[in-house]
């Protein structure tokens, strides 16, 4: 008997009523003449298995947040998460669903894809909408800036750090943020009326 196969076991069993069907026990052999195992392509099959099931997972979350499902959107895309940690477009969807869910884990998961993309504006806008709804101005004001610095274009941006400056007693230049936000978009009514409330 040689260590890379096991001997043939063949032959039937008794049972009432009939005999089982003769069962072959011998285990082929995957190894080379090195000893190393023949696994070929299985990484790359298991790679595309990971993508497929991430984007059945996302897919899943959009869905259940459609029909209103947050709890239900937050298990798919923590699922995607946990396939794909390094992936900061799902952290980011999963922070938000967290903030939505009431789940303290969206401020890890802002943090998280701040650290590995400083200039994610979306990261650092969801991180001060946290911020400020902890009544934790300063810091929603420091990150609705970065928000603003690293995506300067976003009219939503503008109006929420002159919120922030307002809340903070900077009147002035909260003025000037909500004139940005109406020149980036004259309909934005939220801003108009926070200019007009000055």
């Amino acid at each position: 008997m040689s260590s890379t196969s096991l001997p043939n076991v063949t032959g039937t069993l008794s049972q009432s009523g009939g005999e089982f069907q003769n069962i072959p026990t011998r285990i082929n052999s995957t190894a080379n003449t090195d000893g190393t195992q023949l696994i070929t392509g299985m990484g790359e099959q298991i790679a595309a298995l990971q993508s497929q099931l991430t984007s059945i997972h996302q897919v899943c979350s959009e869905a259940c947040s459609s029909q209103g499902d947050e709890a239900g959107a937050l298990t798919h895309i923590s699922c995607c998460v946990a396939i794909e940690p390094d992936n900061m477009v799902y952290r980011n969807q999963r922070g938000f669903l967290r903030y939505v869910n009431g789940d303290d884990g969206a401020i890890e998961d802002f943090q998280t894809v701040i650290a590995a993309q400083p200039e994610n504006a979306d990261a650092y806008f969801n991180l001060a909408m946290i911020y400020f709804g902890q009544e934790r101005v300063a810091d929603a004001e420091r990150n609705f800036g970065l928000a603003v610095r690293f995506s300067p274009g976003e009219a939503e941006n503008w109006n929420n750090l002159g919120v922030a400056r307002y809340q903070l007693g900077r009147t002035n230049e909260a003025r000037e943020c909500f004139q940005k936000a109406v020149e980036l978009d004259p309909g934005y009514q939220e801003a108009r009326d926070n200019l007009q409330s000055l």
